[in-house]
């Protein structure tokens, strides 16, 4: 063999040996990174966590979904628009919520303020109401307190309501006022 083969058969085996260490040091950073991502989700527990959105599903002409209120109701309206934003059913909270307070579950069976039955799709809902202590406050379906972080195969879930989404899924963190 020739000394330039050697040369560049030993330059070529270095290389791989060289990005060989490198994907291992990767592969080792990725995990370390997803383990702090983790860690760190933990300060987010009784915080604000918003979806982004106000939009309720309704399918099969029914809809479950709940929305927060941090104080108690006293009475207000909830308030489901189309996507065109117009109203098309209210709920009277002093009837149907009066005194609760925190996460609160709705059904919805999907017909308009004239008994009609609307199509499947999406509904924003938002509420007006009024505090125990007679201020009044605006909330909406997708903003609720982060309850818990949950960990399942690397990835990071977080509680909203009832439900757990993906971290990656939330939109904004923020301070409860």
């Amino acid at each position: 063999m020739d000394s330039d083969k050697i040369l560049s058969q030993t330059s070529q085996l270095a290389t791989l040996e060289s990005s060989t260490k490198t994907n291992t040091a990767l592969a080792e950073l990725t995990t370390q990174l997803k383990q702090t991502v983790n860690s760190n989700a933990t300060a987010l527990i009784g915080k604000m966590g918003s979806l982004g959105y106000n939009a309720i599903t309704l399918k099969d002409s029914a809809a479950n979904y709940e929305v927060y209120f941090p104080k108690e109701i006293k009475d207000g309206t909830l308030t489901i628009k189309d996507k065109d934003g117009n109203t098309v059913q209210t709920v009277d909270l002093g009837d149907t919520a009066a005194g609760k307070s925190g996460v609160v579950a709705f059904k919805w069976d999907g017909k308009d303020k004239y008994g009609e039955q609307l199509k499947d799709g999406y509904y924003s809902v938002t509420a007006d109401y009024i505090d125990k202590d007679g201020v009044s406050a605006t909330t909406q379906f997708g903003v609720y307190p982060v309850e818990s972080i949950r960990y399942e195969d690397g990835t990071s879930y977080v509680k909203l309501g009832s439900v757990y989404y993906p971290l990656s899924d939330i939109v904004e963190f923020y301070e409860k006022s």
